[in-house]
């Protein structure tokens, strides 16, 4: 899928070097919980200067659930096997889309610039 993404995107790939971070995460949600604050990956904090781009992962079907990009102004459903990547910077603010009835399973990380 990083290959496609790269197609899609050649300048993506004409930076420094980078890789997948092995911090990989998989995060479950209860009915009414998620991160529904809106956010972007690469906040400038320490930990976070060297992210490039993020994906996640879908895990399961959440029929009132996904994933809200603010300047895309576009709600992806949370479909099992549903991919998604995208740059870590502030032009790609989201937020989780609460489910109030499904619990929510995904699979999400980071590929960073290699030091």
């Amino acid at each position: 899928l990083l290959k496609e993404y790269l197609k899609m995107y050649k300048f993506a790939d004409e930076v420094s070097k980078f890789n997948i971070y092995d911090n990989i995460k998989i995060q479950h949600y209860k009915p009414g919980e998620g991160f529904y604050k809106w956010h972007y990956e690469n906040d400038g904090r320490i930990h976070c200067i060297q992210r490039h781009l993020v994906f996640m992962t879908y895990l399961n079907d959440v029929d009132d659930g996904g994933t809200e990009f603010k300047n895309q102004k576009i709600k992806l459903p949370a479909k099992k096997g549903l991919t998604v990547i995208w740059p870590t910077d502030w032009t790609h603010t989201h937020r989780g889309v609460i489910s109030n009835t499904q619990d929510k399973y995904i699979i999400t990380g980071w590929f960073n610039y290699v030091k």
